[in-house]
């Protein structure tokens, strides 16, 4: 089974890392439109361990979803984690701690998490986040307090696990005397094939770990309030909606490598809810439960089956269009919240993985992504603000060897670019300054405008830099950079020119 990608960016492993910018029939392309800004839950994974992403993070970012899921705690110990204690107060300086309707969740599992992973049995697991949580919500207020716990299990985790799981995090009661909600982080699945008829999803399963429906017995049960279903990375045996044949071919053959496919997997999970779950014998879906759609923010942040990777299974990364991408994922949200309500009556809304991918996908290797982007166009955040405008070629007029430019701050954080090798350069931008093959770059984000000292290894000899300076510098010297230049930083310099002026 295809995972969530999971990718641990502290800030200093990212230095380096600088890279470009009523039932109704199946869903048809004609059926998409925009409009006026529709009212449906918004829920965002983060990744508290990568912390040079969480950074990136904007005030507006935070502020955007109803429910925020921490990821990912870990519930063999009843002891506080520093780093998801410093996500969570992060998170709570954002956003107001009276905000109607916000939630924070503590997400556990997570791609690389199996059941041998968790020895205890489930009632320690359940006390340890009790635990946990109130720790937490010690330092915390009002919404952003801890409410929850995620389960995301994707690796094996049998029905009778999961049930047991959820059914002991039920039953905790933390120290303001509220019982522990419990969503889930399912992936959607064909149980018995990889067609499923989004009218009438009676084959849909949602996995733990495989092609079952291992999730269903504790959504049965009652023990599940929030289904946040993991609607990508599934595969080609994983889930096709409405593959109808007819005499002149297939038609509506819809995966998760569409646009449609959100959707359609929306009409379908729809279908399974019903007011008891009593008696059913395959997928039911309790009328009490919220039932979110879940995606990735953009191509990196997901695996090869996504909406973002729409020549799946090509492997990634490789170009796409993420704007019109997302244009498409509005005007189905659109559809399903707004235009077309009816068959998607017990969906309430969206949920998604995750928002340090969104605000720094230079950091995870996305080239194509713009910053913020989909919590821009999907969820009505502010757009980030553009920054300063600097491109800063790096250039290396050596004849042997390679060297690493740094830039030093007053505070003495360094930021190295990667190695330029003899007889070569590379150039970088802000956020700002970016295209045209000039691609963005986490450091001089981060840095913006300002002075700065030189480091240049292993050379210790003179560079140039153009045209903020009339002299050459040494390693060891400062530069002052200004939005609204370009500049070519030349080491090993044995002449004086300037590529680059005023940026028009």
């Amino acid at each position: 089974m295809k995972t969530r990608s999971i990718l641990f960016a502290s800030i200093a492993s990212l230095a380096l890392s600088a890279c470009a910018t009523t039932n109704v029939a199946p869903p048809v392309p004609g059926h998409l439109q925009l409009g006026a800004p529709v009212s449906f839950l918004k829920a965002a994974y983060v990744d508290a361990f990568a912390s040079g992403a969480l950074a990136q993070i904007t005030a507006s970012g935070w502020q955007a979803p109803n429910i925020l899921l921490i990821a990912f705690a870990d519930p063999t110990t009843a002891a506080s984690n520093a780093t998801i204690a410093s996500a969570l107060s992060t998170a709570a300086s954002n956003r107001s701690a009276s905000a109607s309707g916000n939630q924070t969740f503590l997400s556990i599992g997570g791609a690389v998490v199996v059941p041998s992973s968790w020895p205890q049995p489930p009632a320690t697991l359940a006390a340890n986040m009790a635990a946990q949580i109130n720790a937490y919500n010690a330092s915390l207020t009002g919404n952003n307090q801890v409410v929850g716990v995620d389960l995301d299990l994707e690796n094996g985790f049998t029905a009778a696990a999961v049930n047991s799981i959820a059914q002991a995090m039920k039953a905790q009661t933390l120290s303001n005397g509220k019982a522990i909600i419990v969503s889930i982080a399912p992936q959607v699945v064909g149980v018995t094939g990889v067609n499923v008829d989004a009218t009438n999803a009676t084959n849909l399963g949602l996995s733990a770990g495989g092609i079952n429906n291992n999730f269903g017995l504790a959504i049965k049960n009652g023990f599940v309030d929030d289904v946040l279903t993991q609607t990508y990375n599934t595969g080609p045996t994983g889930i096709v909606l409405n593959n109808v044949t007819t005499a002149s071919g297939v038609v509506n053959n819809v995966n998760e490598s569409s646009t449609l496919f959100p959707q359609g997997i929306g009409q379908a999970l729809n279908s399974t809810v019903q007011t008891s779950c009593a008696s059913a014998t395959t997928l039911c879906i309790p009328s009490t439960s919220k039932i979110l759609v879940g995606e990735v923010v953009n191509q990196m942040a997901g695996g090869t089956y996504t909406i973002f990777n729409p020549t799946a299974p090509a492997p990634i990364p490789n170009q796409y269009d993420q704007t019109a991408i997302l244009n498409a994922l509005a005007s189905g949200v659109n559809y399903m919240f707004s235009a077309n309500p009816t068959p998607y009556s017990h969906i309430s809304g969206v949920v998604v993985w995750q928002l340090g991918n969104d605000y720094a996908p230079n950091l995870y290797g996305d080239s194509y992504a713009t910053k913020g982007a989909f919590s821009t166009k999907i969820y009505g955040a502010a757009a980030p603000p553009a920054g300063p405008n600097i491109l800063l070629q790096l250039t290396n007029n050596g004849t042997g060897g390679s060297e690493t430019t740094t830039l030093i701050t007053s505070a003495q954080q360094y930021y190295p670019f990667p190695a330029i090798n003899a007889s070569s350069f590379t150039s970088w931008c802000t956020l700002a300054a970016s295209g045209n093959n000039c691609p963005d770059s986490f450091i001089l984000d981060t840095l913006g405008a300002g002075t700065f000292t030189v480091q240049v290894t292993p050379s210790t000899g003179q560079a140039w830099l153009c045209p903020a300076n009339s002299g050459g510098i040494g390693s060891g010297s400062t530069i002052t950079l200004t939005s609204g230049f370009h500049y070519n930083l030349q080491v090993n310099s044995d002449y004086k020119s300037c590529a680059f002026g005023t940026i028009p």
